[in-house]
């Protein structure tokens, strides 16, 4: 993964930590998971998202067939707070499994 969509990714993953507060406290609105709202979709999406890690995963665009569609469906049908929540922390996991596996060091003792 290129460090600049790596950044993007973990910019993401801190929005979408700002989010679950969000959610516990009933503030989660449309506005606050668009497009406009995601570092990685302004990293990405000029080039039909082929670069973003989502993309990479589930071999759609615009986050189709991701958890985020949970969240905007639970919102848009206001399937009410605790389904928010879940949907939305759903999507924090699904975002941190995206992230590149730490290389494992070798340690020799000499």
């Amino acid at each position: 993964m290129e460090k600049n969509i790596e950044n993007a990714l973990r910019k993401s993953i801190q929005h979408w930590t700002e989010n679950v507060g969000r959610a516990k406290v009933n503030k989660l609105s449309l506005q606050n998971i668009s497009s406009f709202s995601c570092s990685l979709c302004k990293a990405c999406i000029a080039d039909d998202c082929s670069d973003c890690p989502v993309y990479e995963k589930t071999n759609y665009a615009i986050c189709k067939y991701s958890p985020w569609g949970e969240v905007a469906h639970a919102i848009q049908d206001d399937l009410g707070p605790r389904a928010i929540l879940r949907a939305v922390k759903k999507e924090l996991k699904f975002l941190k499994s995206l992230l590149p596996k730490e290389r494992k060091r070798c340690h020799v003792k000499l």
